[in-house]
């Protein structure tokens, strides 16, 4: 419609839809970064790798104390078919087997976050951590995107609003492959 209208072509700046600044969500040593700057990756990828060895003795000693609360728990419900223990004795058992299972998942959680996955496919654009180095929780380590689906970002000059409307079809080309793309105004802002 530009054309017909005497109008020149206008710039498009391409943008992600998703895009994500990956950070720690441990104080932690970086065992390793699977992705460099410009890698491409898939959804669910382990991205980053953190050293929880010390996190990963406490779930085998969680998991010990677990064991330990079901056995007892066990056995005091065969006493307690034989009337040798008490109500009460047969109750704190089996809270004692759901603290040792929550203690569990709670370390099971922390133990989640010692790799960062990646959330969707995409390709690295930033990288502000390095293996082996220590970062604290909360700190920017990886940038990523989406660029599977892109949009792009049109500024035309002010005169266009008469005409231009959502919903309208127009031709992209992308110089940099020389190609070019049917689009449509998703919205005007």
């Amino acid at each position: 419609h530009a054309e017909e209208a005497g109008l020149k072509p206008v710039r498009a700046l391409l943008v992600p839809r998703t895009e994500a600044q990956l950070s720690s969500q441990v104080s932690a040593r970086i065992t390793a970064i699977a992705v460099d700057l410009g890698d491409r990756f898939e959804k669910g990828d382990t991205l980053v790798q953190f050293d929880c060895q010390i996190e990963q003795a406490h779930r085998q000693k969680a998991r010990a104390e677990l064991d330990a609360a079901t056995i007892t728990h066990q056995s005091k419900q065969k006493l307690r078919k034989l009337a040798s223990v008490s109500q009460l004795e047969l109750a704190l058992a089996k809270v004692n087997v759901q603290q040792a299972r929550a203690e569990l998942s709670a370390i099971d959680a922390r133990l989640a976050m010692c790799s960062i996955k990646a959330p969707f496919a995409g390709r690295v654009v930033a990288r502000n951590a390095h293996a082996f180095e220590t970062v604290r929780q909360g700190d920017e380590l990886i940038e990523i995107l989406d660029d599977g689906e892109l949009y792009a970002d049109l500024f035309v000059p002010s005169g266009w609003v008469r005409w231009l409307k959502q919903g309208a079809e127009f031709e992209i080309n992308i110089v940099e492959t020389g190609k070019s793309y049917a689009a449509q105004v998703e919205r005007i802002g």
